[in-house]
């Protein structure tokens, strides 16, 4: 008797740990499945702003900014279309006003995306910067003459 009570000890102890392991391994796998999305976001995010941020710097080519605000418009109207208005980027004047390359819309309305590049001159040099919302992505993109 005193055979089987010890026998049926070490069959607990067995069965407990066995289900402190699969809980061990499940809680760490979730774990791992949470970082990767993380490090996928991460990625996606600047992935996308790659496109606008290897324009930004002191002593930009018009050429380039021109080239910077084509793909911003470009960029604007596909997100729109797409209703991901985190992705879409104001171009602002030197003074942070003004848009620059875009019509201006009053505020609190739909911004026209259309191309108006008339203020850039190809021959000059430009400071280009960027600002950065809450989920990553460029939402900025400051245009100004040093």
């Amino acid at each position: 008797m005193e055979n089987a009570s010890k026998a049926l000890i070490i069959a607990g102890a067995i069965l407990l740990s066995i289900v402190l392991i699969t809980l061990g391994v499940l809680i760490i796998g979730r774990g791992q499945e949470a970082i990767e999305q993380t490090n996928i976001d991460d990625q996606v995010v600047s992935t996308w702003n790659q496109k606008f941020t290897q324009y930004a710097g002191n002593d930009v080519r018009g050429t380039d900014v021109n080239i910077l605000i084509n793909a911003v418009l470009s960029s604007n109207a596909s997100c729109k279309n797409n209703g991901e208005d985190e992705k879409l980027i104001t171009i602002y004047d030197g003074e942070g006003t003004k848009a620059v390359g875009l019509s201006i819309s009053p505020a609190g309305t739909t911004p026209n995306y259309t191309k108006n590049c008339s203020k850039v001159t190809p021959g000059s040099k430009y400071t280009v910067s960027v600002t950065y919302g809450d989920k990553g992505y460029i939402t900025g993109i400051t245009i100004a003459k040093p």
